[in-house]
């Protein structure tokens, strides 16, 4: 790149320098730049502050046992003007047996200089480990957030996803990264009675197949979790192996995961199908859309914002599909129908009349078509890129 000095992974580029995060101190001003770049704006949804400060942090981290983070931050005159990580996650290298770096949490004002800038820092973290391929955005794993808006920028983003200002799109591409994958999003008008068809369809399958749904109503979470958490892992890993830029979950990342559980979902959001043997063979979540109170704590869970978060569970407006999964020897079966049968029941007792369904990759028909019985509207689309390295 021309006019650019490295020194380790900072670069010099222009009048722009990105350094490198060594400190906690640097590491809260990445954690809550966009929140600044952002000021005002109705779209963007913080990431939990204490989480991505773990990150920093590779003993608190729940990743650490597949991901390495290195974190930039882009200065001019000393104001900070974008940000950055750079990802390698082992499993998906060893999975795929391929060199990829990933590029994660980018932000940046309106300028194509510190974008380039930016992205020669994730380059020489990738060149230094022997790594031929950048590709993002894209995080530690599929339940990280994950891809750049390029339709839709008129709606907030979710608790599972990004925003990001249009001209993002621009810059990078400029840089020639190309389109790997996309995934999109819908908005769900739901009936005000349960779908009688999927309701039949649902007994039906379970009598032929010996399945039974356990998140009932009444049911209580601290129970169900500790019971179930662990084989509904099990599900989702066999489940989506086959899709695009997924690792398996597990680990302490599980851990974290089914804790956030316990804390967002309700039951009636919830459906776990098992076998006779009780393993788990369907599985659906639903989050109760919590967007305003993220916006308000900027992404911090103080005890007035927990008891705010506790209080939209248990009656919530509107809702965020979080992850469905049915294991592979069960799907075409039905199965599906049990899931979605159970949590559109839980939706509609609790009044809510649209739910956003966040990423479903638009390859996988399965999942993209599930929501068909349904009235829906298109409503966003994000894109992975990748980019070769010379």
């Amino acid at each position: 790149m021309n006019n650019t000095e490295m020194t380790e992974f900072n670069v010099i580029y222009k009048d722009i320098r990105v350094k490198q995060v060594n400190t906690k101190k640097e590491m809260k001003k990445f954690v809550e730049y966009p929140l600044e770049l952002y000021k005002g704006s109705p779209y963007y949804i913080p990431l939990l502050y204490g989480d991505e400060m773990r990150l920093f942090d590779e003993k608190k981290s729940s990743c650490s046992d597949i991901a390495k983070f290195w974190f930039f931050l882009a200065y001019r005159d000393g104001k900070i003007v974008g940000r950055v990580a750079a990802v390698v996650v082992r499993t998906y290298n060893e999975k795929t047996n391929r060199k990829v770096i990933r590029f994660s949490r980018i932000d940046f004002i309106d300028d194509g200089d510190v974008a380039r800038a930016l992205m020669q820092a994730v380059e020489n973290v990738a060149r230094a480990n022997g790594l031929d391929e950048i590709q993002g955005p894209m995080g530690y794993a599929d339940t990280d957030r994950e891809g750049l808006l390029i339709e839709g920028f008129n709606r907030p983003a979710t608790f599972a996803s990004y925003y990001n200002h249009e001209y993002y799109r621009t810059h990078i591409e400029s840089m020639g990264f190309e389109k790997e994958a996309d995934w999109l999003e819908y908005k769900l008008h739901l009936p005000s009675e349960p779908i009688e068809r999927y309701s039949r369809i649902a007994e039906l399958v379970a009598k032929r197949y010996n399945l039974k749904e356990v998140a009932v109503k009444g049911s209580k979470m601290r129970k169900l979790i500790p019971l179930y958490g662990k084989k509904i892992f099990d599900t989702v890993n066999e489940a989506y192996a086959p899709l695009h830029g997924t690792v398996p979950l597990e680990g302490k990342l599980v851990d974290d995961i089914i804790t956030t559980f316990c804390l967002f979902i309700i039951p009636e959001f919830l459906s776990i199908v098992v076998n006779d043997e009780g393993d788990v063979v369907g599985f659906g979540a639903v989050l109760a859309s919590i967007n305003n109170e993220l916006i308000e704590s900027r992404g911090k869970l103080t005890l007035p914002t927990i008891f705010k978060l506790l209080k939209t569970k248990k009656h919530p407006k509107t809702a965020e599909l979080a992850l469905i999964a049915v294991k592979p020897e069960y799907q075409k079966k039905g199965v599906n129908a049990m899931v979605v049968d159970k949590i559109l029941r839980g939706l509609i007792e609790k009044g809510i009349t649209e739910a956003e369904t966040n990423l479903e990759l638009e390859t996988n028909n399965s999942v993209v078509s599930m929501w068909d019985v349904l009235e829906k509207d298109f409503i966003k689309r994000r894109r992975c890129y990748i980019k070769k390295l010379n």
